[in-house]
């Protein structure tokens, strides 16, 4: 159910774009926070919990037919963490660059992605600046304890991009 509501959703962002009139969107976006963290002795740099682990897992079920062409993560063990099953699964190598490089990761995204399904995996205070940088209009705050929203940010050639908000559990 999830793959296929995932699936669908790109093809209906692809297919309204693609309208008469319409030119075909760049790229799409998935953007998301990292799965649950543990809390204590590495408080700079924390691994996932048994948790975020499973959540982690569950991104295989979540986003494998999604055509990804690149994942990119901050330098945290977390982020790292969250998409490594996924990578594994599509054999992927994700790419870091620094959490506060918002716009060297806008760069790499219209330079080297220009017609790619992208999946960043990031922190909850640089998600809205990331959305707000993608052209989404709204303002976006992720609560401490939230980890289970996925955005799917289809730019469009003019206006603010498409952008869909998905829930998932962590199996």
């Amino acid at each position: 159910m999830r793959r296929t509501t995932i699936s669908f959703l790109v093809s209906l962002a692809f297919s309204l774009l693609s309208a008469p009139g319409i030119a075909d969107a760049q790229q799409v976006v998935f953007l998301m926070r990292h799965a649950e963290q543990a809390s204590g002795s590495d408080a700079d740099n924390p691994p996932l919990t048994e948790t975020g682990q499973r959540r982690a897992r569950t991104l295989i079920t979540v986003l494998k037919d999604a055509g990804l062409t690149a994942i990119y993560t901050s330098e945290s063990q977390r982020t790292i963490q969250t998409a490594e099953p996924l990578t594994q699964a599509l054999q992927i190598e994700s790419k870091i660059i620094p959490r506060r490089d918002i716009d060297g990761l806008l760069e790499r995204l219209h330079t080297q992605h220009a017609d790619g399904r992208v999946l960043i995996i990031s922190h909850s205070l640089i998600i809205p600046h990331l959305l707000k940088a993608l052209g989404h209009p709204e303002e976006v705050i992720i609560e401490r304890q939230e980890y289970d929203r996925l955005f799917v940010i289809v730019p469009k050639p003019t206006g603010p991009p498409l952008v869909f908000v998905l829930r998932f559990s962590g199996g």
